[in-house]
């Protein structure tokens, strides 16, 4: 079971209350059925389904630029990774699923980079490591765990 950060002063900003039940609900659903880059794999009809109303590409538009659609099957709630994450390391084995999908949807590159610590220095520290153990003939490392 996935767990997500929610925003309760989302109730209330204007763009949010403007919207019917339906709608609120469907943002709820795309928020929480996403994936932890924040891209949900369209499914109109399970959300219509779920929600108990019908919902369509056409609903989207009252969630302005806060959704990109990624073809015809994706769409990317763009301010999800900020908002779940806050910062972005490379050096945090938590996040690692976030960088993988990040870049498997080709969406990197359109996360504020402000976000994103220490990414140019991890690359060169476990370049300079792999160097480094090569170069020496270091043993590689084994197993811990007992």
């Amino acid at each position: 079971m996935s767990k997500r950060f929610t925003s309760t002063v989302k109730w209330d900003k204007l763009w949010f209350q403007e919207l019917p039940p339906r709608l609120k609900c469907f943002w709820q659903y795309i928020t929480e059925r996403c994936d932890v880059a924040g891209v949900w794999e369209v499914n109109y009809r399970l959300a219509s389904f779920l929600i108990g109303e019908d919902v369509n590409e056409s609903d989207l538009t009252a969630f302005g630029d806060r959704v990109e659609l990624l073809g015809d099957d994706k769409l990317w709630v763009k301010e999800y990774v900020k908002f779940q994450q806050t910062t972005l390391s490379r050096k945090c084995p938590a996040q690692k699923p976030v960088f993988l999908l990040l870049e498997k949807h080709g969406l990197l590159g359109k996360i504020p980079q402000n976000i994103i610590k220490d990414t140019d220095r991890v690359t060169v520290r476990v370049t300079d490591r792999v160097t480094d153990s090569v170069g020496l003939g270091t043993p590689k490392p084994t197993s811990n765990s007992n």
